[in-house]
């Protein structure tokens, strides 16, 4: 079909909608498209630099090339205000308190109530405390991992709730084997 020669096909192929190429590089070769027309192409002038350019039809038809590069895009933006979103005065006021550091806990705008997930509530110990470097039972300080432990096992918002321990001294402290 794309070379014109003539070759011989099952009749089942070509009810299929196979068997229309005489070979695997003939099909390459259609796929690619070396004889397909060649596109014809325009000059336009780049409307920052003037630079005359060339594009085809269908460019333009699909998305209007004004700029010859990229630069010249770029450069085209400078000074263009984007357009940004408009905050109410009551989610100004929550970002003000939240930047200030006056909006934690319930005066935070992103606050959703008390309850926390394990995970969570865990990664807050961990901004306030930092991470544990040190057991605080057996005091090694050679353990691959260090956790933070809850004392009273009732996961509270309370940072004086939690312990320092390696993960073998943490397995017992919750297996109730560690005094």
């Amino acid at each position: 079909m794309f070379c014109h020669k003539e070759f011989r096909e099952k009749p089942s192929r070509i009810k299929d909608g196979r068997g229309k190429y005489c070979s695997k590089l003939c099909c390459d070769k259609a796929k690619i498209g070396i004889e397909r027309p060649i596109l014809q192409r325009i000059r336009v002038k780049c409307h920052i630099c003037n630079y005359i350019f060339e594009t085809t039809i269908t460019d333009i038809k699909r998305r209007n090339p004004k700029y010859c590069s990229s630069k010249c895009y770029g450069t085209s933006q400078i000074g263009i205000k984007k357009h940004t979103r408009k905050h109410s005065r009551k989610s100004k006021k929550k970002m003000s308190l939240t930047r200030r550091n006056k909006g934690v806990g319930e005066r935070n705008g992103n606050w959703k109530g008390g309850t926390q997930s394990y995970d969570s509530l865990h990664n807050w110990v961990e901004i306030r405390l930092g991470k544990p470097r040190k057991c605080q039972y057996c005091k090694t300080t050679k353990a691959k991992f260090f956790d933070w432990a809850n004392k009273s096992h009732q996961y509270k918002h309370d940072l004086n709730d939690w312990l320092r321990l390696c993960r073998l001294c943490h397995r017992r402290y919750d297996a109730g084997t560690l005094a």
